[in-house]
């Protein structure tokens, strides 16, 4: 989602910092999904309102689906704030293949996963529309201020 800030037209990648995954929280699960919110810290120094109006990742392990994640609600950051920004999941496993390769993939590091990533994203007047493919996860985590060891570990301890 880092990445898709800074592809805003309007808005500096330097005026906008994503500092880490503050929290990490899962809300309710049934046997189809998980409901989540995600707290990230973000530091907008821009001039501009960023709205991250849509956003749906799959998450694959060597080839094979394992789950989406889509949010539920737009995050508004509001110009020259800094602040941790609750970001309200839906966590989907592709059936119980899916649900038992991720949690084997969580639990060995991320190792061989990757991300795909369809989003829309506004800076001031500017909307674009973010398509990123095959991306690594552990690659994405980085880029996004998120330490894929710590995240690692808050998961674990849901």
């Amino acid at each position: 989602m880092a990445l898709m800030v800074l592809m805003v037209s309007c808005v500096k990648p330097e005026d906008v910092v994503i500092d880490n995954l503050e929290s990490f929280q899962v809300k309710s699960m049934s046997m189809s999904h998980l409901l989540v919110d995600a707290g990230v810290k973000v530091t907008n120094l821009s001039g501009s309102k960023l709205v991250l109006k849509d956003a749906d990742l799959s998450i694959d392990r060597e080839g094979t689906p394992l789950m989406t994640v889509q949010l539920t609600e737009k995050v508004v950051i509001p110009r020259r704030s800094s602040a941790v920004y609750t970001l309200p999941l839906t966590v989907r496993f592709e059936g119980l293949g899916g649900l038992l390769g991720a949690s084997s993939a969580f639990a060995s590091g991320l190792k061989g996963c990757t991300v795909s990533l369809e989003a829309t994203l506004r800076g001031g007047w500017a909307q674009k529309q973010v398509r990123l493919e095959d991306i690594p996860l552990e690659m994405l985590f980085r880029q996004a201020g998120i330490d894929p060891e710590e995240f690692l570990k808050q998961y674990q301890q849901q």
